[in-house]
């Protein structure tokens, strides 16, 4: 955007569709590439050949990025256009004025070691487009920063020493500004004299000291604002009304937009930083810091509720908005009608904004959702009474996080009437009154649901509703993981809704009692037809996986010994137990026949576990010996581990084929003698992973079988 390569774009948000456009282009072509976390990257061979190809033309395009450099390179500057200098080790003995008249990048980011740049340093350089300041460690700007008249992004992200930022008051062409993780910045007034401003990126800058009030209303050509972290900002008309709102947008200009090609490039996911990113700095916040109270605050900001909401509503031309609000600071019910265009929002309205920016399922969203956190709002509620400003932005909300929320005992007190219907993914977390989730909303487009130290007893419940219970409901559910969920009984209470469950892909459990001894009831085993994914973790009353009878008025209708009437996980991938006292069996034979997909089963720290496959009181009804030896025909890894009481893994001694089988684990695991192989079992086996010794006491019907093992055990 500071170059603006971007053509033919009239606002922030067209370049960054423009751009996310040109870079699918470029994954697609293979020139790009994705990178575990989600992350893009060039091939180490691409971009060598890149900055090769550039570097031709007369030092136009120089990059000494990454090379230990701790003196500035001996280079001649004058016809260089773009210079990139980052991650180095450069020191503060830089040239006091560099002469680049046609320098439009400079990128000295991630030079930790500079505690200081000249006052000249920048005297040469008025075409400068682009500078990147970012992690380095200054304490202020230089003089010479008047003379970039025509800068139009800087970045000065992680400046942990920056104290004095007055100079960029000079930057009079200045678009894009960002200072995240800026923590000792003193003065910001000079930020209100930034009237180009499109973006402005304060995130995660946790200031103690109030923001003052007129400098963020300033800036009416605000595109994109983030100011996610613990930042108080004064104002003064709380009760600005909507009129007075739209008139502002009447006195702004139509100028064009500036656009950053380094800027848009930044992901979403960048802005929900993970707390693995945080530095130690980051973390070792003092408790007095951390646990500051409002009566710490000055009167001024006592007396001013919404204050943070005020200063922001006259930012007319606003797309993007993340925001950080104390909860008794959010009350307000004027609502800007702009807002309704907001295509990229996160509000967090915290009791404590120290904790703003971090939020403990944040990476797994980001794996997770194509969208990452566009368009969320984390809400610490001290009431159940929402103000007016949510509810207006509810039925955009694809993310809801709700984090104690002491009075709360469903999400439809929250929300009766079902605002919140777009939402595709919904967190709760230490809402301990909490009985249950919905009784009469279908969640028709949520994907996932993560619930964590919480009370309630199900997660739907019908019982006390039938009439207005709706026909389907979390037919669209694709993940769930409970956690602390200590008093669930089951699901759902009373009649299951059609569709429930039905595209369930990853079903995690962890720290549940499930007081009914049942983790999947047989009316519900019915409908998790497309279940990859299984892990149960310390369910400690937890007594059968899955439950094959059907309980009716009358009687209790068993299956088949065959097998039921109805596919079982005919899609499961991974199944994961442990920590699971009362479990003596896994799973039933008729059960395991129908896992013809399970690559993975681990199985482990559970002390009553006698057997693997549940013996069943049934008649054999023909079923032959070659079909039982083919179960589990995709199993690539097995690992059972800490199991005292397992002594074989079915009743009788039937070895299994195991076409697949690669890995097998087994340790403390001292009553299992036998290993459920045969001699042309498990022809693709890698490696053994047990004991020494514990293998030489296996007892074996062939010795050919243990002949062809020894070699496979690890050191």
């Amino acid at each position: 955007m500071g170059e603006k390569l971007l053509r033919n774009v009239d606002t922030f948000m067209e370049a960054r569709s423009k751009f996310y456009l040109i870079v699918d282009k470029l994954l697609s072509s293979c020139l790009l590439l994705r990178d575990e976390k989600r992350y893009i990257m060039l091939h180490d061979v691409v971009r060598d050949v890149a900055i090769s190809i550039a570097s031709e033309e007369s030092n136009r395009f120089i990059v000494r990025a990454g090379m230990n450099l701790t003196q500035w390179p001996n280079v001649e500057l004058g016809n260089c256009k773009r210079l990139s200098l980052m991650s180095n080790n450069i020191t503060c003995f830089l040239p006091y004025q560099i002469e680049a008249p046609n320098l439009l990048t400079l990128c000295l980011n991630e030079n930790s070691d500079i505690k200081e740049i000249p006052s000249e340093f920048f005297e040469g350089m008025q075409n400068l487009r682009t500078l990147d300041l970012s992690w380095i460690g200054i304490q202020s700007l230089p003089t010479s920063f008047s003379c970039l008249k025509s800068l139009r992004v800087l970045c000065m992200d992680k400046c942990y020493s920056l104290v004095d930022i007055s100079q960029i008051e000079w930057l009079k062409s200045l678009e894009i500004l960002s200072l995240r993780e800026c923590r000792r910045i003193e003065s910001w007034e000079s930020l209100g004299k930034l009237t180009t401003l499109k973006m402005l990126d304060l995130s995660l800058i946790y200031q103690t000291a109030s923001f003052p009030a007129k400098v963020i209303s300033n800036l009416h050509q605000l595109e994109d604002l983030r100011i996610i972290g613990r930042i108080i900002i004064k104002g003064d008309d709380v009760n600005q009304s909507d009129d007075d709102v739209s008139q502002s947008d009447d006195d702004q200009s139509d100028e064009d937009v500036g656009q950053s090609y380094e800027n848009v490039s930044q992901s979403d996911e960048d802005v929900g930083q993970s707390d693995d990113d945080q530095s130690d700095e980051d973390v070792s916040q003092s408790d007095e810091d951390v646990g500051q109270s409002d009566d710490d605050q000055s009167d001024d900001d006592q007396s001013d509720d919404d204050v943070g909401l005020s200063e922001v509503a006259c930012l007319t031309r606003l797309t993007c908005l993340h925001m950080s609000l104390m909860n008794n600071e959010c009350n307000s019910q004027v609502v800007p009608s702009y807002w309704q265009n907001l295509t990229d929002f996160r509000f967090e309205v915290r009791s404590n904004l120290s904790t703003c920016g971090y939020f403990s399922w944040q990476t797994a969203l980001k794996n997770t959702m194509p969208t990452g956190l566009k368009n969320t709002m984390i809400l610490e509620l001290s009431s159940i009474s929402v103000p007016n400003w949510i509810l207006v932005l509810s039925g955009l909300t694809n993310s809801l996080f709700l984090s104690k929320c002491p009075h709360l005992k469903s999400v439809e007190q929250l929300d009766p009437s079902h605002s919140f219907d777009n939402l595709k993914c919904l967190s709760i977390e230490r809402c301990e009154q909490m009985t249950h989730l919905y009784s009469t909303a279908s969640c028709d487009n949520l994907k996932l649901l993560r619930i964590k130290v919480c009370s309630m007893k199900h997660l739907y419940s019908t019982a006390s509703c039938e009439a207005k219970a709706p026909m389907y409901a979390f037919r669209n559910l694709e993940t769930l993981e409970l956690e602390f969920v200590d008093e669930l009984v089951a699901f759902c209470d009373g009649t299951i809704p059609q569709g429930f469950f039905q595209n369930l892909k990853s079903l995690m459990v962890l720290r549940c009692k499930f007081e009914g001894g049942i983790l999947i009831p047989c009316d519900l085993l019915e409908r998790l037809q497309n279940l990859e994914e299984l892990k149960v973790f310390y369910a400690i009353n937890m007594e059968k996986v899955v439950q094959l009878e059907k309980s009716t008025t009358n009687a209790t209708q068993s299956m088949s010994s065959s097998g039921p009437s109805f596919p079982i996980f005919p899609k499961l991938r991974q199944l994961h137990i442990s920590l699971c006292s009362k479990l003596k069996y896994l799973l039933p034979m008729r059960v395991l026949r129908e896992i013809r997909q399970l690559e993975i089963l681990k199985i482990s720290h559970s002390k009553s576990m006698v057997m693997i496959v549940e013996p069943e009181n049934y008649e054999d009804e023909g079923i032959e010996v070659d079909q039982e030896k083919a179960i589990l025909p995709r199993l690539k890894s097995l690992h059972l581990e800490d199991l005292p009481e397992l002594m074989s893994f079915c009743p009788s001694r039937l070895c299994f084929d195991w076409p697949a089988l690669e890995y097998v684990t087994v340790y403390d695991c001292p009553r299992l003698k036998r290993l459920p192989l045969h001699t042309n079992s498990a022809p693709k086996l890698r490696t053994l992973d047990v004991e020494q010794q514990w293998f030489d006491g296996l007892e074996w019907e062939d010795e050919s079988l243990k002949s062809r093992l020894q070699p496979l055990l690890l050191d």
